[in-house]
């Protein structure tokens, strides 16, 4: 199977990037039971290689923080609902293609 192939059939309708910068990942891990693990440049590094990846491939971006905190587990879903939501009305998703994107059907 070439890299093309394989490229063109996994590619995805819509990727959605929940960003937390690196210094809260810090903060939250040192308030718990990881922080015998923490390293702090391969935070960094991994934030920078996202970031450069959303701007490659266009990545839609949720800001999970607000001043520094990390925002509720429900502002970040409503976020992420109403983003996807967005995403299909202008693509023009509804009913039954709708259905057969999120839940394709067994054909044999």
């Amino acid at each position: 199977i070439s890299l093309i192939f394989l490229n063109l059939w996994l590619s995805p309708d819509l990727v959605i990037l929940l960003y937390v910068p690196y210094q809260v990942s810090l903060k939250l891990k040192s308030t718990s039971q990881e922080q015998l693990s923490v390293n702090k440049e391969h935070l960094k590094l991994a934030e920078q290689t996202y970031l450069e990846l959303r701007a490659l491939y266009k990545f839609k971006m949720i800001e999970c923080t607000c001043d520094n905190e990390m925002r509720t587990i429900n502002d970040i879903h409503t976020e992420v609902s109403e983003t996807v939501l967005e995403y299909l009305k202008n693509n023009k998703y509804s009913g039954h293609i709708l259905s057969e994107k999120i839940m394709p059907s067994s054909r044999k």
